[in-house]
């Protein structure tokens, strides 16, 4: 299993839909599905949908995903908002957004554990802003962003506002 930055500072999966995102994006595979619910990394789940998910897994990975569809509509309600055979690849079109921003955490959480340099690290957040669909609260630490005054931030600060941005994140899954 990939090590995942969020399971090493003790966070959790706390929905069906963070987990159903990160299949369907391939983020994380069936397999890494099965690990975090053997270790307890996913909140409301018991040993009732492990084996539910193993079987499925067993029959194929579209019974996999229709069985973590079916335990997201247990917990939530349908929240897919259209048919996903009807549509592209492009996974913002039919999850909801809340259920990305344990993932924008993650890979926010791996630039910055990552032996970059700061303008670099600063880079990639760049370029995953664009993979994640441009979160609006990502502004305060990109590159290239004019503040309110239209001056633009030293990467110094650019950087303290990506780790205080990650820092309250945190708080939130904890």
């Amino acid at each position: 299993m990939k090590t995942i930055e969020i399971i090493k500072t003790g966070l959790h999966f706390q929905s069906w839909g963070e987990i159903y995102c990160g299949c369907k994006a391939n983020w994380i595979t069936p397999e890494d599905v099965l690990v975090l619910l053997r270790d307890n990394k996913v909140d409301h789940a018991d040993e009732k949908d492990f084996v539910s998910l193993y079987l499925a897994l067993d029959e194929s990975y579209y019974q996999f995903l229709e069985q973590l569809k079916s335990l997201l509509y247990r917990e939530e309600g349908i929240v897919i908002s259209k048919n996903e055979d009807e549509l592209s690849d492009i996974v913002f079109d039919y999850i909801p957004s809340k259920f990305f921003k344990i993932w924008e955490l993650e890979f926010l959480m791996e630039i910055i554990n990552s032996p970059l340099l700061v303008s670099e690290k600063l880079n990639q957040v760049a370029l995953l802003f664009d993979e994640m669909n441009y979160p609006e609260e990502w502004k305060p630490f990109l590159f290239y962003q004019q503040q309110k005054d239209g001056c633009y931030l030293d990467e110094k600060t650019l950087y303290q506002n990506l780790n205080n941005y990650v820092e309250s994140q945190k708080r939130l899954f904890a």
